[in-house]
């Protein structure tokens, strides 16, 4: 009996003392843990938070598994390392957000994607479009970089709705962007009757008349479908309304874009199209200057615009 109470005693004082050892030695080594944990991001951390001087990763649940990693930021926010699928690869970025639920960080820290196109993301006029927002703000994805940047602001939202459901912040949606409008550069004038408008004519498709109105659906090749590029065999479509009674263009649009993406789809801007509106169809000076890297993207509208023209 007495050998059995003294066993207890025994096994009761070594489990105590093991335990104290186990926490003594996790309070030593818990910091060491998570410094190391956090190393890889350190750098980025105190970038985007200069003012803090403590670091720590955090336990989360995410129910889109988009979320890999959760930092606190003591005292000034918080930042979340997200792995999307892009249009080729991975794409891995950090968000980061401050007490006050303004984005203040955004950086690509890994992507292997189509280059001038879905690498567009880890660039500024991305990057922009983040970086300033709120919790609540909705981001807008890049024209003619839709997959990635559809799946970075996918990420992105993950991070939110994980921000403000810790912070108690009700995102109500109310906030609809428009896609950023890729930018570009205007360059030398091209003539809307011009030897290069006259070579692969446009193809008138239909048109309606409505009071002095009328529009026309005209079918233009591009690069891609003049040089077979990214096996592209389709013309654009174009849209263009004519001032029948002034004998003016009012306004030339794409219906279907299909030419080279990050280079021809700099051409579906307001920046460029805006340029027809207003043209003379009598004048045989009328001009349009073209999208610097998208010479044959900006003559497809130009050649759109002869055909209307000669009709």
């Amino acid at each position: 009996m007495k050998k059995a109470l003294y066993l207890a005693l025994f096994l009761a004082l070594t489990s105590a003392l093991a335990g104290a050892v186990l926490s003594g030695v996790n309070s030593i080594t818990a910091p060491i843990i998570n410094d190391r944990a956090i190393a890889a991001v350190k750098t980025t951390l105190q970038e985007f938070f200069p003012q803090a001087t403590e670091f720590a990763e955090l336990e989360f649940e995410d129910a889109t598994g988009l979320i890999t990693n959760v930092y606190e930021a003591k005292g000034a926010g918080y930042a979340y390392n997200v792995k999307v699928q892009g249009y080729k690869d991975f794409i891995t970025f950090v968000v980061a957000f401050s007490e006050e639920a303004k984005i203040v960080g955004f950086r690509v820290t890994a992507i292997n994607d189509t280059p001038g196109i879905g690498v567009r993301v880890k660039d500024k006029e991305f990057s922009d479009g983040v970086i300033g927002k709120t919790s609540t703000s909705e981001i807008a994805t890049l024209s003619g970089a839709t997959i990635s940047s559809s799946a970075v602001v996918k990420g992105i939202d993950a991070a939110k709705a994980h921000f403000n459901k810790m912070k108690g912040i009700k995102d109500d949606g109310s906030s609809v962007p428009v896609p950023n409008e890729p930018v570009i550069t205007l360059g030398d004038p091209l003539l809307i009757l011009s030897p290069a408008t006259a070579s692969s004519p446009a193809t008138i498709l239909d048109q309606t008349t409505e009071g002095n109105i009328t529009t026309y659906r005209v079918s233009s090749k591009g690069y891609a479908a003049l040089k077979g590029e990214e096996g592209g065999t389709e013309p654009n479509i174009y849209i263009i309304k004519i001032d029948t009674t002034l004998k003016t263009v009012v306004s030339v649009a794409y219906e279907t874009f299909s030419d080279t993406k990050g280079f021809g789809d700099k051409t579906n801007s307001k920046t460029f199209l805006s340029q027809f509106e207003g043209l003379s169809l009598v004048d045989a000076n009328a001009s349009v200057d073209v999208v610097t890297s998208a010479t044959y993207s900006s003559t497809s509208a130009a050649r759109a615009l002869r055909a209307v023209i000669g009709k």
